[in-house]
């Protein structure tokens, strides 16, 4: 830890704001070590649908297959909005273990999706996250998944007096040094151990994590982990630093880009001397949300969708919060809830149809007003979304369009595939080769394709719609010539 700053005038203008929520029970728990860790990387574990993926390090791209791992912070998946591609990803340990952990992310309208390793997701349309139990599995990305709209990062600082003197007096490559400066990242990494000690790190370089580590390991500190690993834009204009510690206990301040740094030490020095243990900084914008896990007897599933200006936060499984600079203490969401989260900066009310929010008022009488809206009420769990159909489909023992789902002969076969949408275009792509075969396909218990017995390859397109994503393909083998083979692929909707 760093040794406290003398607090400059800027930063005595900002507000800290200590408090401590009545929240139900089941959220009061110690963030202890042993269960939670940020992932060591990340593997593609299936992808359905046309595989336009891309993963980002750094400014270089390069394509995406099953199997390719993410390590590195801020790598980032890309999902391009072209199409209905789904893409789950199965979390890792150093030791190559499972940290209970998959999420899934979708393109189903124009906007794109980016997951940033490790637990960033910049959600175009949809991202489903689930937990394993975690009262008794070591679990990744426990103190939550940060989780942004699309283009609702603020990018630009506007010129200080300082740089403007720079410009005016021609001294360009000072000002370009500055410039470059604040189109940089300050990385951050917070550790704790299982007596509660936390460390904190800030840092330029990319792994800041290692420093907190060894302090924590030299300070004789038992399982040491790092909770969270993320970072902030230099040229950010508005953020929050969060500091959750155990039993829920939220400490927040705000600043720019350029001061979180002083600000989230101080913060972090401010949870300390009030006793706080098990702490970690979560730093965010004002349109983002952080969404953890809460102890649950069951694994937590959770599906998030953007639907600008708001988020909208489904549990289908087990129990979830969701964090925000309104509402750093948290919003217990549990199974069966929705909750929405809309940030509109000065939002207008009769042009949005959104009723405003909250008025922060400050320590020097000004007003720093953000217009939000959220709401917490119940939905029809019952009813699966095409996204929590297709999350489900392996381990419910369903094949995937665009695989060739079977081949074989007389015995024939019969098995139930998982689209990507419930209306659209489907298309098998047979081969029956000389000997006649009989293919069929059927959906919610009607005939969609029926080719009695056939020989050749041929392919063919049906129309279809309703609210399942499962088609069931039978094909009977012709019982009477034993030589009989036959193959083929059911393609995703179009």
């Amino acid at each position: 830890m760093k040794p406290k700053k003398k607090q400059s005038k800027s930063t005595k203008n900002i507000v800290y704001f200590l408090a401590v929520f009545i929240l139900p029970t089941s959220v009061f728990f110690p963030m202890m070590s042993s269960l939670a860790e940020i992932p060591d990387h990340a593997k593609i574990d299936q992808i359905v649908g046309p595989n336009d993926l891309s993963m980002r390090r750094g400014t270089q791209l390069s394509p995406v297959r099953r199997g390719s791992l993410i390590r590195k912070i801020q790598d980032a998946l890309i999902l391009s909005a072209t199409g209905r591609t789904f893409a789950k990803l199965e979390f890792f340990d150093r030791s190559n273990r499972s940290l209970g952990l998959q999420i899934q992310a979708d393109t189903r309208n124009e906007l794109t999706t980016h997951y940033y390793f490790p637990c960033t997701l910049n959600v175009g349309y949809s991202a489903i996250a689930r937990w394993l139990n975690r009262a008794t599995k070591k679990t990744g990305c426990v103190t939550g998944i940060r989780v942004q709209g699309y283009g609702r990062t603020n990018a630009k600082l506007p010129m200080t007096g300082e740089i403007y003197a720079l410009e005016k007096s021609g001294e360009i490559e000072q000002l370009q040094i500055a410039q470059r400066s604040r189109r940089g990242f300050q990385y951050y990494c917070s550790v704790a151990s299982d007596s509660g000690e936390s460390w904190l790190k800030i840092s330029r370089s990319s792994d800041p994590c290692k420093a907190p580590l060894q302090e924590c390991q030299t300070s004789g500190g038992s399982d040491c982990k790092a909770l969270t690993l993320d970072r902030w834009r230099m040229g950010e204009l508005d953020i929050t630093a969060i500091v959750t510690c155990e039993n829920n206990q939220p400490f927040t301040a705000r600043g720019t880009g350029e001061t979180m740094e002083e600000t989230a030490l101080e913060l972090w020095e401010s949870a300390r001397a009030q006793g706080a243990t098990y702490c970690s900084l979560r730093v965010i914008e004002p349109g983002d949300i952080i969404v953890p896990p809460e102890p649950s007897n069951e694994d937590t599933l959770v599906q998030i969708y953007n639907v600008e200006p708001c988020f909208e936060v489904h549990v289908n499984k087990g129990a979830a919060s969701a964090r925000s600079i309104q509402k750093p203490q948290g919003v217990f969401i549990k199974k069966g809830q929705k909750y929405t989260y809309c940030h509109q900066p000065e939002a207008n009310e009769e042009n949005n149809g959104i009723s405003a929010g909250n008025s922060n008022a400050t320590n020097n009488g000004t007003s720093d007003r953000t217009d939000f809206y959220d709401h917490l009420e119940p939905f029809d769990n019952s009813v699966e979304s095409i996204e929590v159909q297709v999350f489900h489909a392996r381990e419910r023992g369903y094949q995937l369009c665009n695989q060739q789902q079977a081949s074989g002969g007389q015995e024939g076969d019969r098995r139930t595939i998982q689209l990507t949408a419930t209306e659209g275009i489907i298309q098998i792509n047979y081969q029956m080769y000389d000997v006649e075969d009989r293919l069929q396909v059927i959906y919610e218990g009607r005939n969609l394709i029926d080719t009695g017995f056939i020989s050749g390859r041929d392919k063919i397109s049906m129309p279809f719609k309703g609210n399942s994503g499962q088609v069931e393909v039978i094909i009977t083998g012709n019982t009477e010539i034993d030589t009989t083979k036959w193959d083929y692929t059911l393609k995703c909707p179009l």
